[in-house]
């Protein structure tokens, strides 16, 4: 089934960036196995809830949520595995799946050595974002790289613009500890400093960037996801839990693929709206084609519809001859 999804993706996408992340679904009831309270750096607290491990293909016509797969903690578990773990053994499905990615993006938790090795020995690239006190060589001395970006002078930086945004940056190739040879473009904003790293020694800092702000349309699909069912969902055995999570990201996946191939609409192309905008003008087609279809087959089709939608069973056969006689 997996194999089949990844070969539709790749009848719509050449390459995609494989995003990897987590994220908590909160509940109420404390009977539900593996839930737990989990920390949300989106809202600085603990919330009670499930914790989905969540592997997502950004393409350049879509977003594509492959898998979601519910972590649980240690000692609740008969067979623990760490998120590391599940993230390690969701790429290697993508790979024997054959789907067409070439990068993996990644936030700084989960820019770990064991972890992005493992990316490496799988001819892949890496993006991640990462903290300040990673150690990296400098002038034959091991710093923080947070002490490299005091160091930075803005008038040493360079301006780019993407998306419409500007973004001041300095590029460095330094050996970082435990991973070696690294691409590392700092970004200094007027709130914030980014430090983004990767394996891939050609890319200039643009394509770094582009490519770490494809990691935000896995925080989309969250969004998306939640709101079209997994919030509202109250079961309570993890198998069941995890056959629901992955059945939705199934959906979503052939919903977006469905999307891209019959949309009219040109301007509702890939990262112009969100998946969800683009879901509901698929709805206002198909009220639109029905509307034509009763116009041209007059108010009997209608009757036939309320009949069908009012008895399923009884007015199925009585529609397939319907269709038949009119053709």
């Amino acid at each position: 089934m997996f194999q089949k999804l990844c070969e539709v993706v790749n009848r719509v996408e050449k390459d995609t960036v494989l995003v990897i992340d987590d994220t908590i679904i909160e509940k109420s009831g404390k009977n539900t196995e593996g839930a737990d309270w989990f920390y949300d750096h989106t809202k600085g607290k603990n919330v009670y809830g499930i914790q989905a491990v969540t592997t997502v293909a950004s393409g350049s016509k879509g977003i594509y949520p492959l898998l979601w797969q519910q972590y649980i903690r240690k000692g609740k578990a008969e067979n623990f595995k760490s998120k590391i773990d599940m993230q390690k053994e969701a790429i290697e499905k993508c790979i024997e799946s054959g789907l067409n990615f070439s990068v993996v993006a990644m936030d700084s938790w989960y820019f770990e050595n064991k972890l992005v090795k493992f990316i490496e020995s799988k001819g892949k690239y890496w993006v991640a974002e990462c903290k300040s006190n990673r150690l990296v060589l400098y002038n034959d001395k091991w710093i923080h790289i947070g002490d490299l970006i005091k160091s930075t002078k803005v008038s040493e930086m360079a301006t780019y613009k993407i998306d419409g945004k500007t973004y001041l940056v300095k590029q460095y190739y330094l050996d970082m500890k435990g991973i070696g040879k690294v691409n590392i473009v700092v970004s200094l904003g007027i709130n914030c400093s980014k430090i983004l790293v990767t394996n891939n020694l050609a890319w200039l800092p643009k394509k770094v960037i582009e490519m770490y702000l494809r990691r935000w349309d896995i925080e989309v699909n969250h969004r998306e996801m939640k709101g079209n069912g997994l919030k509202r969902a109250w079961l309570r055995v993890r198998c069941g839990i995890t056959s629901y999570m992955m059945l939705n990201a199934l959906v979503q996946t052939l919903l977006e693929i469905s999307t891209i191939i019959s949309l009219s609409n040109t301007h509702f192309e890939f990262r112009s709206v969100t998946p969800e905008v683009r879901y509901r003008w698929v709805a206002i087609e198909v009220i639109m084609n029905l509307i034509k279809g009763i116009k041209n087959l007059g108010v009997e089709m209608l009757d036939k519809i309320v009949n069908a939608i009012a008895n399923p069973y009884k007015s199925t056969l009585v529609m397939k001859m319907y269709k038949i006689a009119k053709l």
